[in-house]
């Protein structure tokens, strides 16, 4: 699968997720996540981003598997791809751990 089908299809899989708690998310707004120049919606991410935070889980320990692997199934990415999904989504839960008021190395 190419990059650009992937990119497409994982946006239409997160922005589409109705929340069933199948997977520990319930229904949330949506995040724009800024994913190597193209804007995808995630629905559920500030409940996994709070779950984290409430765990003590720091994003200076994290590697970012954590948090794509628990948005769903990426299997189909490829690995330069997954890196590229794991550092966007490290670098918004900074940004949300910033803003529970952390200090965090940028």
């Amino acid at each position: 699968m190419s990059d650009d089908k992937a990119r497409s299809f994982l946006k239409q899989l997160f922005s589409g997720c109705s929340g069933c708690s199948g997977c520990d998310i319930f229904p949330a707004e949506f995040k724009e996540v800024n994913v190597d120049g193209s804007t995808i919606l995630v629905k559920g991410l500030d409940d996994l981003f709070r779950r984290y935070y409430d765990r003590g889980m720091m994003p200076d320990n994290l590697k970012g598997d954590e948090l794509l692997d628990a948005l769903g199934p990426v299997d189909h990415l490829s690995e330069d791809m997954r890196e590229t999904y794991k550092d966007a989504l490290l670098r918004e839960y900074k940004r949300y751990c910033k803003g529970k008021n952390l200090t965090l190395a940028d």
